[in-house]
């Protein structure tokens, strides 16, 4: 069972990356790629919070890498489990990436 798990992780991972390399830094957010590389991420952030922690390391990989979607569910996975000062550094990094900033800066007051 431990390997058909970390089996799912190496796929996921592959599969994300496959999404970051393929994807240009100008694109619109109407591309296919961004929107499909966003709801691999979300579906990572979403079983990160309800405890599984491969999806969390995998979650800290891609935020890690500087991919600003991973930036701002890693802050959002830390702001729910009461760690503000690191939800709110990964808010900050995420922002820096104007790519949502106006949401990020609300969550930043939030904090």
């Amino acid at each position: 069972m431990k390997k058909i798990k970390l089996l799912g992780l190496v796929l996921s991972a592959l599969f994300l990356a496959g999404c970051v390399l393929t994807s240009s830094s100008v694109k619109s957010s109407s591309d296919p790629v961004d929107h499909l590389q966003n709801e691999n991420l979300k579906r990572v952030f979403l079983a990160a919070r309800s405890g599984e922690r491969q999806e969390l390391y995998l979650l800290k990989i891609y935020a890690r890498s500087g991919n600003p979607v991973a930036e701002k569910y890693y802050g959002l996975y830390w702001q729910d489990t009461g760690k503000l000062e690191k939800a709110k550094y990964w808010y900050e990094k995420a922002s820096a990436h104007k790519s949502d900033t106006w949401s990020l800066a609300n969550l930043i007051r939030k904090i």
